[in-house]
C-alpha cells in the first residue's frame, strides 16, 4: 500500500477551491523539495494530522493553522491509498472505494476535517467513521 495521492484545503499556507494543494505520488521514495516558506512542514504535518501520527510530541492544532483570509473555517485533509495487497484489503474492507474498472483495484481514503467553532477553538475532526470532539 502506498499513499498516491494527498489533498489539503485551508491548512495554513493552502487556500481552498481552486488554490487547495494536490500532490499526486508514485510508489517508491518521495521528496518533498522546495524553498523556504514553500509549505513542505505544512505537508508533513497535515499527514500527521490525517494519519493520527505522533512522534515523541504531540501535536494540537492551533488557531493559526486555520488559513487566514478564507470565508470557511474548516480544515479538509484528503489522503489516497492505493496498491493494496490481500491482507491490507481484508483489514480495510469496510472502508474500501472502488473504481470504475477492476483492473483499478480498491482504493483506501483517510478524510480529516476540522471545524473551528466560533468563539474558542473547537475542533471536530473525523477519521473513518469516529467523530470526537476536543
Amino acid at each position: 500500500m502506498y499513499l498516491s495521492e494527498v489533498k489539503i484545503e485551508n491548512f495554513r499556507c493552502f487556500g481552498e477551491a481552486a488554490s487547495r494543494f494536490e500532490l499526486l505520488l508514485r510508489p517508491g521514495l518521495t521528496a518533498l523539495v522546495g524553498e523556504n516558506e514553500a509549505g513542505k512542514t505544512a505537508v508533513i504535518d497535515a499527514l500527521r494530522f490525517a494519519l493520527g501520527t505522533t512522534d515523541q510530541e504531540w501535536y494540537r492544532l492551533e488557531d493559526s493553522d486555520f488559513r487566514e483570509g478564507v470565508t470557511s473555517r474548516e480544515i479538509r485533509i484528503i489522503c489516497k491509498f492505493e496498491g493494496l495487497s490481500e491482507p491490507e484489503q481484508r483489514a480495510f474492507v469496510e472502508f474500501l472505494t472502488y473504481g470504475k474498472d477492476a483492473e483499478e483495484g480498491p482504493f483506501l481514503y483517510v478524510n480529516w476535517t476540522a471545524k473551528d467553532s466560533g468563539d474558542t477553538l473547537s475542533l471536530l475532526y473525523s477519521r473513518r467513521d469516529d467523530k470526537v470532539r476536543v
